[in-house]
């Protein structure tokens, strides 16, 4: 069975090779890497959507087509619930997407990502900062455009609360959360059955990815 992987914002495919690097040792060889705008999605031969914060809302939105056979959201959750909240964050998101938009040179896009990097959702990181650098110089070949769109359509005041529809869901589904992310390990807990990561922050594909492909290894050979 088919293993697609989702980043999150800003997320690069090769955020998840470590962890593939780990799911091949352990014997799992079909897995791919569906990016964001996640368009390219698999037919409808047995898969198992996997995803990261931003991917792991799409993860869930996606779950119910035809040939997926489980659902693994990390450090994400089925989105906001609360129209007051919910409007509050699209005022947020589309000042932030303009920002992104008006970014015109290498410096200024660093500058962003070491801010954007230094928000209290990502203050358990146990990233070093060699790593952080490395991660910052990956981004830089991307394109602001594209990321402002990515927010609009993906981001958690455009998408739908699919709490309903994660609770409903007849096929395995697993949260994953980082131990040193209080937020998103709350959520977790909230959405049923989940996997605590320990040692991790919000980013757990970067930070443990031996400890995350284990977790998801369990998971695929829980129910085959």
């Amino acid at each position: 069975m088919r293993l697609v992987l989702l980043p999150g914002f800003m997320g690069d495919p090769s955020d998840w090779l470590p962890t593939i690097t780990v799911l091949k040792k352990l014997g799992f060889k079909d897995i791919s890497i569906l990016p964001a705008p996640y368009q390219e999605f698999p037919s409808a031969e047995p898969f198992v959507l996997c995803g990261y914060s931003m991917g792991g809302r799409v993860a869930i939105s996606l779950a119910n087509s035809v040939g997926c056979r489980g659902v693994i959201s990390i450090s994400s959750s089925p989105g906001i619930r609360e129209e007051v909240e919910r409007r509050d964050r699209a005022d947020a998101d589309e000042r932030l997407a303009r920002r992104i938009e008006l970014i015109a040179k290498p410096a200024e896009f660093r500058a962003f990502l070491k801010q954007w990097w230094s928000q209290p959702v990502f203050g358990g990181s146990s990233l070093h900062p060699d790593e952080r650098e490395r991660l910052i110089a990956s981004r830089l070949q991307m394109d602001p455009r594209e990321l402002a769109s990515h927010l609009r359509e993906f981001g958690p005041a455009a998408m739908p609360s699919l709490w309903n529809q994660w609770s409903a869901l007849l096929i395995p589904k697993l949260a994953i959360a980082g131990e040193r992310d209080p937020k998103y390990v709350a959520l977790a807990r909230e959405m049923g059955e989940c996997r605590i990561i320990s040692g991790a922050g919000h980013q757990v594909p970067m930070e443990k990815s031996t400890d995350l492909a284990k977790a998801i290894a369990d998971f695929l050979t829980a129910w085959e």
